[in-house]
This record gives C-alpha cells, structure tokens and sequence, in this order.
C-alpha cells in the first residue's frame, strides 16, 4: 500500500514540478526553444528509466489468441469502417495532388 502511496506523490509532485521548471525556462536566460528541448531531454531519460525499472506483476498468459484480418473484415461494421478510411484518404490524395498541379 505504501508503494501505491508513494507512486501518487510522485506523478503529484511532477505535475507540479514540470510547469514550474518550463516557466523558469521560458523567462530566464534559455529561452523558449531550448526550454523545450531540455524538457524533452528530462522526459525520454525519466521514461527509458521507467521502461528498464519496470515488472511485470503476473507471468504471460499461455495462450495468444490470434485474429486473422480476414476473420475481422467478415463483420460489417469493420469493414465499413475500414473502407470509409480508404475512401477518405484516396479522397484527400486526389484532392492534394490536383492542387498542387495548379
């Protein structure tokens, strides 16, 4: 319980931490581009930290349920869904091309 605990103070401290440390960025001598940067920078080293830190509670399932695309595209709603996506795009690749010939 206390891991739980100490887990809401650290995405509660973030939340904090994150915008103070982006105003003192922005209004100091790093500027707005840099600011950024240097937030991006903290991010991706926190989150590849996370990733190596992290464990699974549980063992893998056994069993992988397989969904073949030929299976899912017998259910009409998907495929209407899927061929409305096509549509729209080959719609909007149309529409781009002629523009940019004009």
């Amino acid at each position: 319980m206390l891991y739980f605990r100490s887990l809401n103070l650290q995405q509660s401290t973030g939340a904090v931490v994150q915008p103070i440390m982006l105003n003192k960025f922005f209004n100091g001598n790093v500027g707005f581009h840099n600011g950024v940067r240097i937030s991006a920078g903290i991010n991706i080293i926190l989150l590849v930290l996370a990733t190596f830190l992290a464990c699974t509670r549980l063992p893998p399932k056994k069993t992988q349920i397989a969904v073949s695309i030929p299976s899912l595209l017998r259910e009409p709603a998907y495929a209407s869904l899927v061929a409305a996506f096509v549509a729209v795009y080959f719609r909007r690749k149309v529409a781009d091309d002629n523009f940019s010939h004009s």
